[in-house]
């Protein structure tokens, strides 16, 4: 028997167990102990089987007995020792020839841990677990940083080099992720943020529909997924508890592709393609535009349109992210006034969530908070031969910034600023704890 450990763990907000192809009998069993804890146990060839469990760390190991038992019943040989209390356990098997005819021997071959390394980084967001009010909901938005863009080998000698490179696995940052999210100490669910809408950026198409969809949906999140444009694997993805709302609809745009063609942007676009440089710049990028329209399940007259969106990153593309910032809250506007003209008793509110790669000295965070940028913006000449003439842009939405401007959402060894923002409208909203 040759045993190898695995460092492509699929654990989420518990220990997870894995023996692969173990034997004939025996094929994938998989110990998970969900947030409703209720462990569940798949024996290829026995069926499933579920054990109610508790929710202590005693329920936990009588149940992982049992579980021990049962590989037995089917795999005499099997052999296994079980350690509750640390977080992620692994087997790996090989069968090997001498295996053949009397079952795997089995034993722990590797344990990750995922959590802080110290002191988490940041201790002054609001967590908390208890419910809110009726007629209040709480939002949060991450960049969680897209797997293509961290597994790379420029990502570590030059992006992040101060971080090991365990802690750029998309295998261990995840952990974290749901860790934030929703607060875990010893794999039992505790005070997170305890949000009603999660706004994520950078979220791989696959770390959303394996992990979670099924890790948030276990706590009783409902959400929607978008990629950007082109071949590109990774998207934006909104997230709300259905306690709190029910989606009545979502669409994605890619801003490229709505340039040329959505008549809402007629007027920008006769300006752009003056401009070879600028328009083939422009129409490269695959920017998307996450729009979900949600209804109370308090009350039914009461919706939310939630934006979320990543605009682009270059450092010298002050007046492509302007003009992709100003698509937005247009496409957006129009949203709302077509919400508010289809039923007169609805109550129609916006928060619009991003990584908008702009600091508050920016044209994009002018824009969004005081309706207006002129054609003088310094944004627009950001590169020289693709600089924006005669131009402004304007909205009639009140927005502001939930949170101000700290003094950075962004921090590494070469960069520290306020890149990311939740905006909301400060005529309907009002804002009660940061």
């Amino acid at each position: 028997m040759e045993i190898k450990k695995d460092r492509k763990l699929k654990s989420y907000l518990a220990p997870l167990w894995v023996l692969d192809q173990a034997c004939a009998h025996l094929k994938n069993v998989m110990f998970l102990q969900k947030n409703a804890f209720q462990a569940r146990i798949n024996l290829d060839g026995l069926g499933g089987k579920e054990l109610a469990s508790r929710p202590d760390i005693r329920g936990l190991k009588r149940n992982l007995g049992q579980i021990i038992d049962q590989l037995k019943s089917v795999a005499p040989s099997f052999e296994g020792k079980v350690n509750p209390s640390v977080p992620c356990q692994l087997w790996r098997v090989k069968d090997l020839e001498s295996d053949y005819g009397r079952g795997p021997r089995c034993s722990q071959v590797a344990e990750l841990e995922a959590h802080y390394r110290g002191k988490p980084p940041n201790t002054t967001l609001s967590r908390t677990s208890e419910v809110h009010a009726a007629h209040s909901f709480r939002v949060v938005s991450y960049n969680i940083l897209a797997d293509l863009y961290a597994d790379s080998e420029v990502a570590r000698t030059q992006l992040y080099p101060y971080c090991p490179s365990y802690a750029l696995s998309i295998d261990y940052r995840k952990q974290l992720i749901l860790r934030e999210l929703l607060g875990i100490e010893c794999c039992v669910v505790c005070s997170g943020y305890n949000a009603d809408l999660i706004c994520l950026q950078e979220v791989d198409s696959k770390i959303f529909d394996l992990d979670l969809t099924p890790v948030l949906g276990y706590v009783g999140y409902e959400g929607v997924f978008h990629r950007k444009g082109g071949t590109v694997s990774e998207g934006v993805a909104c997230l709300f508890h259905k306690s709190k709302f029910r989606l009545l609809d979502t669409k994605s745009v890619v801003l490229a592709e709505e340039l040329k063609t959505n008549s809402l942007f007629s007027d920008i676009w006769k300006k752009i393609e003056k401009n070879g440089a600028l328009a083939e710049r422009f129409l490269a990028r695959t920017t998307c535009l996450q729009c979900t329209i949600l209804e109370s399940v308090e009350d039914p007259r009461e919706q939310v349109i939630v934006g979320n969106t990543h605009l682009y990153f270059h450092p010298n593309a002050d007046h492509i992210r302007l003009l992709q910032g100003g698509m937005t809250i247009i496409y957006l506007e129009d949203i709302f006034a077509k919400l508010l003209s289809m039923s007169t008793d609805k109550r129609v509110s916006m928060v619009v969530c991003g990584d908008f790669n702009s600091t508050p000295e920016c044209g994009v965070y002018q824009l969004f908070t005081t309706q207006f940028v002129p054609e003088n913006c310094i944004d627009w000449k950001s590169k020289e031969d693709e600089a924006m003439n005669e131009l402004s842009l304007s909205h009639s939405l009140l927005l502001g910034s939930a949170y101000g401007t700290p003094a950075f959402t962004n921090f590494t060894a070469g960069f520290a600023g306020c890149l990311d923002y939740i905006f909301y409208q400060i005529d309907q909203l009002e804002i009660t704890q940061v």
